[in-house]
């Protein structure tokens, strides 16, 4: 799901709040486009909270949205 945001642009370059440049550009929200690198901790907090919230916040499924209007 992560590469896949990646591949459709996610997070917008465009974007000023909630986002860092670690390894590329990444959402700070509770979503899959979070950057996880501390195998497992990283994941395991990722995957509980796409359960739990779902797996893109309300910027990147916006910023989806204007992928695909463009």
């Amino acid at each position: 799901m992560h590469e896949g945001g990646h591949m459709f642009g996610l997070p917008s370059n465009k974007r000023k709040e909630n986002v860092e440049e670690k390894l590329g550009g990444h959402c700070t929200n509770r979503c899959v486009m979070r950057q996880g690198l501390i195998v497992p901790d990283d994941w395991v907090r990722m995957t509980e909270d796409r359960i739990k919230y779902g797996p893109l916040c309300n910027q990147c499924v916006n910023e989806i949205y204007a992928f695909f209007r463009e």
